[in-house]
């Protein structure tokens, strides 16, 4: 069987997210992967950096909203 590729949206808005507190990043990391999973947002990670921090990509503002 041969599916056709899930749609992608396309990225308007950007954001650079980073956790200002180390004790609490895996949940930080938890949070980020439900909203991946939800696909409100696309998870996008810089190339070559050594600390790596997701930037995420939306269709609008209203993904960012808190």
């Amino acid at each position: 069987m041969r599916f056709d590729p899930i749609p992608a949206f396309g990225r308007n808005i950007f954001a650079l997210v980073r956790s200002i507190d180390t004790a609490s990043y895996k949940s930080f990391q938890k949070g980020i992967a439900q909203l991946r999973e939800e696909g409100a947002i696309q998870v996008l990670y810089p190339y070559g950096l050594t600390r790596i921090e997701p930037i995420l990509a939306a269709v609008g503002a209203l993904q960012f909203e808190w």
